[in-house]
């Protein structure tokens, strides 16, 4: 037995223990610990019977496996609910091995089903043989053997319990999320359910029962509506798929008659959906919708049928479909022109529909007040089907842009229609936003002002007041404590999609299309919420002065200030550091070249800094020789160089050079070039060292050494370093260098 599979017996014996020593009052808090020790047991749960190392391990897997399954037998709530939970934590750590011999655990557990257990005791059975059948798709012997069989029981037993109006909202949840899970793998199964679980959904969308349902049950059962296209015989999901789009289409159209009614619509299909009859002018707005679905009466009401069917449109979109399936987006853009044509009045402007004089002022008011509902789901239908779209949706996303923009202005006090606004622009500009002109950009320049706004603190936020404890203790006694505002989700989501617009307007767009004082305050928003993403935009498009190349100021000092630790910052900063490895290793010969090269570079500017030479001299005019102190003067020079007798040297006439060391403040230097007085200097320093030598021999070296630069200075303080004399403290064998002050030139 090797240590791990010891250590995995031992810990799985201890949890034995633990699950018979612990009553069944007390189990549910060890259940939890108890599953998360279980995957550390994988190794001998997985493990085939006839492949295990010894009899312990078979024995130590068979006792646990019996203690789970007398629990779900168990006659208390506690035990059944904490053998749910070890028998998902099980199946999961043990594999296929654990699932292939689950068949009695998988009855059980449908029997809980059909008990009239918790809620939480029955969400977690969903969620247990959801898992158990997911697991078992790799396999189709098992998918025989455990699904097949367990789903014909399990989906009327479960349409069964949330048809049930005592079901609780968490196990509606979950048994939608699982059949979401499940139908598109097994439409066979749930095709003989279809029509039960078709009249659930319609129960839940359009709340024709009269319960209470959550937007997260809507949204769920948008997403199952659109998968019952699934369930079509004969390969006939796509052809469901777009009649179930049309129809939500042609409802949405009918209940639009009849919502609308009390305003002349200025509005023409381009479909060839006819215009409203004058039958739905009588009476009281109701509706007796097609497509199965029941009636509806009254503003409120149709108000809420439209939205659901919005929303079921934009759940075709979004949900993936059974297969390739043809997107009619002529009709759902027809649709969308409809809605967004009509908008909320303004006080002093007449943009806005006319009022149909034949139905009440009341109905025409509370169909305005609905209205910032609908054009909010009509929005999220343009931003479904830019997602499904992407880049095609190019060609209509200007016509959807030029049709949502009209309604900004009239509705702008709704947190809803902004946020779904910002959201959908930002989507919009990120696709057509590089092609914009300042002239396209001046319509929505309004919008992107309302993003600063949104995007910045509240001011109740900004300060909060200071009490002591004992006023705090007090008023919170009396019920008078202060307490600190705190807003809803919704606006979070308001704060980000307005972020992500200002964001996307900056990186998108060209930063000439944007006016200086709109950008002006996106800088400062920037600044002030100190936004990562606002601020690395700013400056990776820099605003620009009108009819000018000249950028304006950027935010990088503030950007480094606020997030030193950020990847891009330092990319911002060092853009070259460290510098890119290409991984090409370098040879001899490569090492060879570059010295080559620099050597050449160097002639080069030796050549360009060189002066002018003396016509009279015979050798290389770059070479100075140095003289040091040896018996004999050695005149040091380049290794190529010639020997050039000092005599020589001596016949040049002193004339010329005369002027420069005969007084040393006769004339000023800076008259002269200073090359020229250079090489002057040099001259007249070799023949005072001639005369010093008196004629002894001459020892020419090829020693190369350094030349030391001389400046105006060197040639104004020449004279007078020449006389000072040697302090004796030098070697003969050192190499005397040359200062600003002080000359070459030593006597003995």
């Amino acid at each position: 037995m090797s240590q791990s599979t010891a250590s995995s017996v031992a810990l799985l014996k201890a949890l034995n223990y633990r699950i018979s020593s612990t009553t069944t009052d007390k189990l549910p808090a060890a259940a939890t610990q108890i599953a998360s020790s279980l995957w550390n047991c994988r190794n001998i749960l997985s493990a085939a019977t006839d492949t295990k190392q010894n009899n312990e391990a078979s024995i130590v897997v068979h006792r646990f496996k019996t203690q789970l399954g007398s629990l779900l037998n168990d006659r208390t709530i506690e035990g059944r609910w904490s053998a749910v939970v070890l028998i998902k934590a099980t199946i999961e750590a043990g594999g296929v091995e654990i699932l292939s011999k689950s068949n009695v655990w998988v009855r059980s557990l449908l029997g809980i089903l059909k008990k009239p257990e918790p809620p939480t005791t029955r969400s977690l059975a969903v969620l247990t043989l959801t898992r158990i059948f997911m697991l078992t798709w790799d396999y189709s012997n098992l998918i025989r053997e455990i699904t097949t069989p367990a789903l014909t029981t399990f989906i009327p037993t479960c349409l069964a319990n949330i048809e049930n109006k005592r079901c609780s909202s968490g196990e509606i949840q979950t048994t939608l999320e699982a059949f979401a899970v499940l139908l598109p793998r097994h439409p066979t199964i749930f095709r003989a359910n279809d029509a039960k679980l078709r009249q659930i959904l319609t129960n839940i969308l359009f709340s024709a029962d009269g319960r209470h349902f959550t937007n997260e049950h809507r949204e769920i059962a948008d997403r199952l509506w659109v998968l019952l296209a699934n369930c079509t015989p004969k390969q006939g999901g796509s052809e469901k798929w777009e009649e179930t789009l049309k129809a939500a289409v042609t409802a949405a159209h009918s209940t639009s008659d009849r919502l609308f009614r009390s305003v002349v619509e200025d509005w023409q299909s381009t479909t060839g959906v006819s215009p409203p009859s004058q039958q739905i002018l009588n009476g009281e707005v109701q509706s007796e919708d097609g497509a199965g679905l029941s009636g509806w009466k009254g503003v409120y009401a149709g108000s809420e049928r439209l939205v659901a069917l919005l929303d079921v449109i934009a759940s075709h979109l979004t949900t993936a479909s059974p297969g390739s399936v043809s997107v009619r987006v002529g009709i759902v853009a027809d649709l969308l022109t409809r809605l967004f044509s009509i908008i909320l009045p303004q006080a002093g402007k007449f943009d806005f529909v006319k009022p149909n004089n034949q139905i009440s002022k009341d109905e025409r008011e509370a169909m305005f007040s609905v209205l910032p509902k609908i054009h909010a789901a009509g929005i999220g239908i343009a931003i479904s089907l830019q997602d499904r779209l992407g880049s095609l949706s190019i060609p209509c996303a200007q016509g959807f842009i030029d049709q949502i923009i009209r309604v900004f202005p009239s509705e702008t006090i709704d947190s809803h229609v902004r946020c779904t606004l910002y959201r959908f622009l930002a989507k919009a500009l990120d696709l057509i936003g590089p092609t914009m002109s300042k002239n396209d950009f001046v319509d929505i320049a309004p919008i992107v002002k309302s993003c600063c706004s949104d995007v910045l603190p509240d001011d109740d936020q900004t300060s909060v007041p200071s009490i002591n404890e004992n006023q705090a203790g007090i008023k919170q006694q009396l019920g008078l404590a202060q307490t600190l505002q705190t807003h809803p989700p919704e606006f979070r989501e308001l704060r980000i999609a307005a972020s992500t617009l200002l964001a996307t307007t900056l990186s998108r767009l060209d930063a000439i299309c944007i006016l200086p004082k709109l950008r002006a305050q996106i800088d400062r928003t920037a600044v002030l919420v100190r936004s990562h993403d606002l601020l690395l935009a700013s400056i990776l498009n820099p605003s620009q002065k009108p009819n000018s190349a000249r950028t304006q100021a950027s935010l990088l000092p503030i950007l480094a200030r606020t997030h030193p630790d950020s990847i891009s910052t330092e990319t911002l900063l060092r853009p070259r550091m460290p510098p890119i490895k290409t991984g090409y290793k370098r040879s001899s010969g490569d090492d060879a070249e570059d010295e080559e090269d620099e050597e050449d570079e160097e002639e080069m500017e030796a050549e360009e800094a060189e002066p002018e030479p003396i016509p009279e001299l015979e050798p290389e005019p770059e070479v100075e020789p140095v003289y040091e102190h040896q018996d004999d003067l050695t005149v040091s020079q380049s290794d190529n160089a010639e020997p050039t007798p000092l005599a020589a040297l001596a016949q040049e006439p002193p004339s010329s050079y005369a002027t420069a060391f005969s007084d040393p403040q006769a004339t000023p230097t800076a008259k002269r070039p200073a090359a020229e007085s250079a090489e002057q200097d040099i001259a007249a320093k070799r023949m005072r060292s001639e005369d010093a030598v008196g004629g002894g021999e001459q020892v020419i070296t090829t020693r190369t050494v350094v030349e030391m630069p001389v400046t105006a200075r060197d040639v104004a303080m020449g004279g007078a370093a020449a006389d000072d004399e040697d302090d004796g403290s030098g070697s003969d064998f050192e190499m005397p260098t040359l200062t600003a002050e002080l000359s070459s030139d030593e006597e003995e």
